[in-house]
Order: C-alpha cells, then structure tokens, then sequence
C-alpha cells in the first residue's frame, strides 16, 4: 500500500492505492494530483483568470466559454439546488464575500439581504452544445466551495482507475472517496467523529 499527500484546494489531500509495483503507484498517484492540481485552476474562486472567475466578471455581460470540467461540475452543482430546492446553491458567492472570516465579523444584516437577491440557481445558465456558462444578473457570484472538493475526489479516482488502480482512497479535506478493497481483502472504513464531542485530551504527566 502507498501513499502520499499534498497541499491542494487550500487543504491536505491524501491519496493511497493498493499495488504490487512502487513505481505503478507513484505514477497513479501524481497523475491524480495533477488531475486534481488542474481542477483547481480552473475553480478557484480567488484566481482572477480561474474559469469561475472569468463567469463572475462577465455576470450579467456576456457567456463565457469553458472546459468540458467546468460545464461537468456547474450541471452537477445545477441538480443539487434543485434536488435540495435551494438549501444548496453555488451562486451563494454574493452573500459569501460579504464575509471575513478571518477576522470573525460579520456583515449587517441589511446587507446580507441585499445581496440575497443575486442568489438563484435558476440564473446560471449552462450551454454544452457552445460550451459556455452564463449568470443572467451583474453582481452574482459563483462559489464552488460546496461542491468541488467532493467532485476533485470523484475525478482522482476515476484517474487512477484509467491507471490500473484496482483499490485505493482519495481524501479531499473532509470528502473521501474509496474503491475496492485493503490489501487485506476488507472493505475500507471511514471514520467521523461526532462534532459535539471533543476530542480526548492529551494525557500531562506532571514532573
């Protein structure tokens, strides 16, 4: 078994496969990260020349042609708001840049109900047939935060599915993804700590 991990998407992302060959493996695993590397360029929210940026700027404006993987992910990101009716949607980016989470403040709540208003789902318009994606009004935001780590995961395996990866794990922050089974024959098992109990504290022997 073999892993390795890499700062991605602004987190620790760790991929391990079950192979015979080191040298298989490690290939794999850095055509994965490459995969995931390209993701990230193109769905940052924060590079101005990202594919989702270059939407953001052109909100209200014009189309904007895109990859094949940003049409794929803002479809997905499309049927998840209407499967939730809303609960989630990437164009919450108007609201999200309201925020600094940094310094902990937060906005007046005048604000964030007017910036409410350029969220909708339903103003994302995608076109496969000419590659492009549209929000109808100026000022709306795409923000994929929700969606994109789960959707590089699921992209990575596939990746190392085309490398004759049988098994492995691709973990994204808190997205996994796992196939097959551990060199043991076991399926593998996730973890998730109940939120509302904290962690044990570390033993303190006294000197």
């Amino acid at each position: 078994m073999y892993r390795k991990s890499k700062i991605l998407m602004d987190t620790l992302v760790t991929i391990t496969v079950v192979s015979n060959s080191k040298d298989s493996a490690e290939k794999a695993i850095d055509t994965a990260f490459s995969e995931i590397e390209k993701l990230e360029k193109l769905f940052n929210f924060f590079t101005p020349d990202s594919e989702i940026s270059l939407i953001n700027k052109n909100a209200g404006i014009s189309e904007v042609k895109v990859s094949p993987d940003t049409l794929d992910i803002l479809d997905k990101a499309i049927y998840v708001s209407e499967k939730t009716k809303g609960a989630f949607d990437a164009t919450i980016g108007a609201v999200i840049t309201l925020y600094d989470f940094y310094k902990k403040v937060k906005p007046e709540d005048s604000s964030i109900k007017k910036n409410l208003s350029l969220v909708n789902y339903r103003h994302l318009m995608i076109d496969r047939n000419k590659s492009t994606a549209f929000l109808k009004k100026r000022g709306m935001y795409i923000d994929l935060g929700g969606i994109s780590k789960g959707y590089a995961a699921d992209k990575a395996v596939d990746t190392l599915k085309r490398n004759r990866i049988h098994s492995g794990l691709v973990s994204v922050a808190g997205d996994i993804k796992a196939f097959g089974l551990k060199p043991d024959g076991i399926p593998w098992k996730i973890g998730i700590r109940n939120p509302r109990i904290p962690p044990n504290p570390p033993l303190v022997k006294g000197g």
